[in-house]
């Protein structure tokens, strides 16, 4: 089946994170299926930040690359404005890629692992959690 990059992303979130033990290994086994290879993740200029805040100086945003605060970060010459590296993260993700750098993949789903989709889906249409970015998954797994 073919999925969009945001297709992929929405799977892998509205895929079950409990369970029997049959749901979940089949669940694992397709998110393997869905994540971003290495070369993918070059091409399409994916990058993964962890929002949260600084419990010293108060600044709220992305760490820095090493998990600090930003702001601790010297400049050349410079005393930083944080003298605490200490950013607590809020423990989500953002994930950003380049949209025109991003093609639809040919993904295998199984059958036992569509019923798993299917499952999933119905439970998030009735619980009133669907968003417009689960529509296209909704209409290529069910129909609509």
């Amino acid at each position: 089946m073919k999925l969009s990059f945001m297709e992929r992303l929405k799977l892998m979130e509205v895929l079950p994170r409990k369970g029997d033990f049959e749901t979940m290994k089949i669940a694992q086994a397709l998110r393997k299926s869905l994540i971003f290879t290495e070369s993918e993740n070059i091409e399409f200029g994916v990058e993964a930040k962890e929002p949260g805040h600084c419990d010293n100086c108060g600044y709220v945003g992305f760490a820095a690359p090493d998990g600090s605060c930003p702001i601790s970060i010297p400049v050349e010459g410079e005393t930083p404005e944080c003298q605490n590296s200490i950013f607590i993260k809020t423990g989500e993700q953002q994930i950003t890629w380049n949209v025109e750098a991003a093609r639809d993949a040919e993904i295998e789903i199984k059958a036992i692992e569509k019923g798993v989709v299917v499952r999933s889906l119905n439970e998030l249409s009735k619980s009133g959690g669907m968003t417009d970015q689960h529509l296209t998954l909704f209409e290529k797994f069910i129909g609509g």
